[in-house]
Order: structure tokens, then C-alpha cells, then sequence
């Protein structure tokens, strides 16, 4: 993957919704602060960056390094919730 960071541009609708599910857990780890608990009703992101589920797609490797170093540096801890408990997924959804 070289020097590439891997980003998701809000005018390229080619996004697959797992690399929007890494931008959302992304953009939540990036505002959050040591202690807080990020939640997420995505399992993939969940057990990929918890190391539990190898990551086969070449496209989201990069998200979950990215995941993982903030997970680190920040002390901050990563929970799966089941979608029908995600209320601000279902905000978001409308």
C-alpha cells in the first residue's frame, strides 16, 4: 500500500458500505478521547480491527490499520451493538 492513506471522498459514490463503515468508526476514534467507548452496529469492522476476522479485502486493510493505531494511541474502546439498537445509525439512515 506504500505511502497511501486510505480516505473516502464524499463525491465518490463507488464506496462499498464496508469502507463506510471503517469512515464512520474512523471519524468517531478521531473525536473521541481516552476512555470513551466508540459503538458501532458493524460486525466486520468490529472483529477486523479486534483482530478476530481476517481482513480479504485489499480496500479496507488500510482502514483497519488505521482503526487499530487509533484504538492504541487513544485508549479507547471499540463495541459492537446490534442494528436494531443503533439509534444514530438509524438517524443517519434517513
Amino acid at each position: 500500500m506504500g505511502n497511501e492513506k486510505p480516505h473516502i471522498d464524499r463525491y465518490n459514490y463507488e464506496c462499498t458500505n464496508n469502507e463506510m463503515e471503517y469512515a464512520a468508526v474512523l471519524w468517531a476514534l478521531n473525536i473521541a478521547e481516552d476512555g470513551d467507548i466508540v459503538y458501532t452496529d458493524s460486525q466486520l469492522v468490529v472483529n477486523q480491527v479486534m483482530g478476530k476476522w481476517k481482513v480479504k479485502e485489499q480496500r479496507l486493510a488500510g482502514f483497519c490499520v488505521l482503526a487499530k493505531e487509533k484504538l492504541q494511541s487513544k485508549q479507547v474502546i471499540l463495541v459492537w451493538i446490534p442494528r436494531e439498537e443503533n439509534l444514530a445509525g438509524k438517524v443517519l439512515e434517513k
